[in-house]
């Protein structure tokens, strides 16, 4: 009794599937799932657009990456250039030596840290090529600075709200698109 209830609960799934297909066909309706590669390019939508930051400070480093450095170490100057447009260093108190950093727009600023962490682990970890993590990092450098002199409080909310994922922080970078003045 057993096995007959088992091979009606295996046999009646697959009898709506194949139901589903044959009604497709007789309507001369192609069945709409493809694989994933047969997908046709769609346009890239993007939410946010910047226009492209003046980076002429930046000179990238054509050294190749040594074992044991880190992927980020030729984007050492774009990185510093980064820091100084997010953070300014403010004194406590008059005749106290102690500063403290004030951080403009805390949500980029925050997810571009995550993002580095994140492919610094990848990288470590050998789940991704250091040249690629290179490449995300400089395209996510780029747009935070890009983004520190525009409107861009709806991104900046988008980034709070997946603040802890850093893939759905990377998303969020490869929807905005920088426009060239």
């Amino acid at each position: 009794m057993k096995g007959v209830l088992l091979i009606l609960l295996f046999i009646l799934p697959l009898q709506v599937l194949l139901g589903q297909d044959y009604a497709a066909n007789v309507n001369e309706t192609e069945f709409k799932t493809k694989h994933p590669a047969e997908k046709e390019a769609v346009a890239r939508d993007y939410k946010w657009e910047f226009y492209s930051p003046d980076l002429d400070n930046y000179t990238k480093q054509k050294a190749a990456v040594v074992d044991g450095e880190r992927f980020d170490t030729s984007l050492s100057p774009l990185v510093d250039m980064f820091n100084e447009s997010y953070t300014d260093q403010e004194p406590i108190a008059p005749g106290n030596p102690a500063t403290r950093i004030i951080i403009r727009k805390p949500a980029i600023y925050n997810a571009v840290r995550k993002i580095d962490k994140y492919y610094s682990k990848q990288v470590a970890h050998g789940g991704m090529n250091s040249v690629n993590a290179r490449k995300g990092f400089e395209r996510v450098l780029t747009i935070a600075i890009a983004a520190l002199s525009e409107k861009s409080q709806s991104f900046e909310d988008a980034l709070q709200q997946n603040r802890r994922n850093p893939e759905a922080l990377l998303a969020q970078f490869n929807q905005v698109k920088l426009k060239d003045m």
